[in-house]
């Protein structure tokens, strides 16, 4: 009898050490790291397109807020409004903007586009990241001239 106590005795005191234990511990379930989707073509050419028109219309601000962070560390408002206005100053008033192409440059999506300005034309090369922020805007070097209408004389009389 006094061994069935014991082992009563025994068993209960297992029992109660068995629930004071811890918790056995799983290990984390791993959670799936979010695949980013790169930016198509057609998500990125009316971003582009609205970045040339925040700057035609003077709002070099929301032209600038478009960039990235690393970007705008380069670029200030007042560098980006004084790219603008030498191209004014040379190719007269922005018309609009004419061809579009798209192409990878170093594994990101650019969107070139040309801008018709009075008095000829500008490629804008606008490189975009994966978020589609533009981490990289130059305009063509040299502003291309359109063709100047040519005037050509009556049968009048010239006076010189």
């Amino acid at each position: 009898m006094k061994t069935t106590y014991r082992l009563i005795a025994i068993l209960t005191l297992f029992g109660l050490l068995a629930g004071c234990a811890p918790a056995p511990t799983q290990a984390p379930v791993p959670t799936a790291t979010p695949v980013l989707t790169p930016p198509t073509f057609d998500e990125l050419i009316p971003i582009a397109k609205q970045f040339i028109t925040d700057m035609a219309k003077g709002d070099f601000a929301a032209a600038y807020g478009r960039f990235d962070s690393g970007l705008q560390k380069t670029v200030s408002v007042e560098k980006l409004a004084t790219a603008w206005q030498k191209m004014v100053t040379s190719g007269g008033l922005f018309q609009q903007t004419s061809t579009v192409t798209t192409r990878f440059v170093g594994g990101n999506p650019e969107v070139d586009i040309t801008l018709e300005f009075d008095h000829g034309t500008v490629v804008a090369l606008v490189t975009f990241n994966e978020q589609s922020r533009i981490i990289s805007m130059t305009f063509s070097d040299m502003m291309i001239s359109l063709p100047v209408p040519r005037i050509v004389a009556g049968p009048g009389p010239r006076t010189l």
